[in-house]
């Protein structure tokens, strides 16, 4: 009967014959032992013949030294690069990875993974210091941007030229703006707005904001472009509540809604008046509003409706912009070539979500830049004084409203308030709230056209004299 114990006492100070002929391996070995290693290991592919035999002559070079390396991952050490045996790579740890990223070794455009902020030092872990991906410009080692950008309500407050948002409690409507703003309001009521003619129409359609006060009180407001208005009316309206439906991007509501808003209520002063979509124009550097070494962020908008001048008119902007520096030759915000000698009257912002803060800071911004455009040509303009240039009107659209707020240039250029009408001039929810917007626009085309172009044009034709 075997002696379990002993057998295993035996086995366990015995090593094993593969791990004895292994451990021995870097020893010379006997030819019976490389036999015996032979047939116990697995089919091994044979060795190459030596370089000696090789039919070409190889040219000799000095071999780099062996380095042995450890296979084995540990944590305090760091982790291998795999690199497959031919260049060894000196070991480096997570935290040096994250290290380098932070003293800029690697690109500037390269974003450091939000994993290793664990392995970094208490003092450098905050966010604030992980890099951002930056412009071309920046990766170069420009400085002209160097720190952040203006961006909201607090940071235009202290620009250079500060930047407020009012409500008008606070600060109330201009003289020089009084008419407008109560002509807005008598559409915005809508008593006796609509022809009896399109009320009909309205109703057939189904449209339910309708009231007896709205009804004119005869057909003399009826045109004969009124009908021909109205069923294109109807279509933006049809089209706007399918839009909303299939939540479609901002783009396809400018395309679809908000350019045939403008074609339509423009259309008597598309002589005098026009509307541009500006979308991808941006204002001078020069007219933004800085603080300190900061520029504020070229915030863009979607349209701006502009002057249209005549011929002469024209020729006499171009002679005046050409003596300007080409960097801020333009009569308006922006060198964009549809606008450059068309002055701007209107800007115009458009959302689709909740982007009712940052539309009012970038229309703060645009609005600003039209001032110091202004003023860089004429010198700040006095509110007092009545010229109607020391007052921009900007539009936000948040999907079917309209909303009206007023730029006023205050105290010579000092500062800047935008204040808050509370005045919706319309919509596309309805086919009233499109009639109203019609006559809104057309509203303020008229005003520009009749109020604010004749006191530009004359400061215009003075400048050119001197």
């Amino acid at each position: 009967m075997w002696n379990v114990s002993v057998w295993l006492d035996d086995i366990e100070n015995t090593p094993p014959l593969r791990q004895s002929l292994l451990a021995s391996a870097t020893r010379k070995r006997t030819p019976d032992q490389s036999a015996q290693l032979s047939a116990t290991s697995p089919t091994k592919r044979q060795r190459l013949a030596d370089i000696d035999g090789n039919a070409r002559q190889m040219t000799e070079r000095t071999p780099s030294p062996v380095k042995e390396r450890d296979t084995r991952r540990i944590a305090d050490v760091g982790v291998f690069d795999e690199d497959d045996g031919r260049t060894p790579r000196q070991t480096r740890t997570r935290s040096q990875k994250a290290a380098e990223y932070l003293t800029n070794k690697n690109p500037a455009s390269v974003v450091l993974d939000a994993r290793f902020k664990h392995f970094l030092p208490p003092d450098r872990a905050d966010s604030s210091s992980f890099p951002t991906r930056s412009s071309p410009s920046q990766a170069s080692g420009s400085t002209s941007r160097s720190k952040s950008p203006v961006k909201d309500a607090v940071d235009l407050q202290v620009a250079d030229i500060p930047i407020y948002q009012r409500t008008r409690e606070e600060v109330g409507i201009p003289k020089l703006a009084e008419t407008l703003c109560k002509k807005l309001e008598d559409i915005a009521d809508g008593d006796g707005l609509v022809p009896k003619l399109i009320a009909e129409r309205m109703k057939q359609h189904g449209d339910t904001k309708l009231r007896p006060r709205h009804l004119a009180a005869s057909e003399l407001p009826f045109s004969e472009y009124d009908l021909d208005d109205f069923k294109q009316l109807v279509e933006i309206w049809e089209d706007a509540r399918q839009l909303e439906k299939d939540n479609v991007h901002e783009a396809a509501w400018n395309s679809e809604v908000h350019s045939s808003v403008f074609r339509l209520a423009l259309r008597p002063h598309k002589k005098r008046i026009w509307y541009f979509n500006i979308t991808q124009a941006r204002p001078v550097p020069a007219f933004l509003p800085t603080q300190a070494s900061r520029i504020s962020e070229s915030r863009l908008v979607d349209y701006s409706v502009n002057i249209m001048p005549t011929l002469n008119e024209q020729r006499a902007i171009e002679r005046l912009i050409s003596k300007e520096d080409e960097k801020q030759s333009t009569i308006t915000q922006t060198r964009t070539t549809a606008v450059r000698t068309r002055p701007c009257v209107i800007s115009i912002e458009t959302k689709t979500d909740s982007g009712h803060v940052k539309a009012k800071n970038q229309l703060a911004v645009w609005g600003a830049a039209h001032f110091a455009r202004m003023s860089s040509l004429f010198g700040p303009s006095r509110e007092e004084e009545g010229a109607n240039l020391s007052i921009h009107q900007v539009i936000h659209v948040q999907l079917h409203d309209w909303k009206l707020y007023l730029m006023v240039e205050r105290q010579a250029g000092m500062f800047i308030d935008e204040i808050d009408l509370d005045l919706c001039i319309g919509g596309t929810k309805s086919l009233l709230e499109l009639w109203k917007l019609r006559a809104s626009v057309r509203c303020l085309a008229q005003w520009a056209e009749e109020e604010y172009w004749p006191v530009l044009w004359r400061k215009l034709k003075a400048l050119e004299e001197n």
